[in-house]
């Protein structure tokens, strides 16, 4: 779980997963599926830029206790 906290503050990978895929180019109302998405950092950065859409954050029931989920970011045991 520190280490999980700890990923959530990097910075250097950043730019390079958000260039990675064209977010916008998804249809209003898509679900992303973040598999190893730890705590969901990314998924709520990606999803400041891209509201349209929706995330399911699957990762180790250990790393995802005490996550609460919202109305676009939904967080899943794997």
């Amino acid at each position: 779980r520190r280490f999980d906290l700890g990923m959530g503050g990097t910075e250097a990978t950043k730019p390079l997963v958000e260039e990675m895929f064209d977010f916008s180019s998804l249809p209003e109302g898509s679900t992303v599926v973040d598999v190893g998405g730890g705590r969901g950092h990314l998924s709520r950065r990606v999803l400041q830029k891209h509201p349209h859409l929706r995330f399911i954050v699957q990762d180790l029931p250990a790393v995802i206790h005490g996550v609460e989920d919202t109305d676009k970011v939904t967080m899943m045991e794997h």
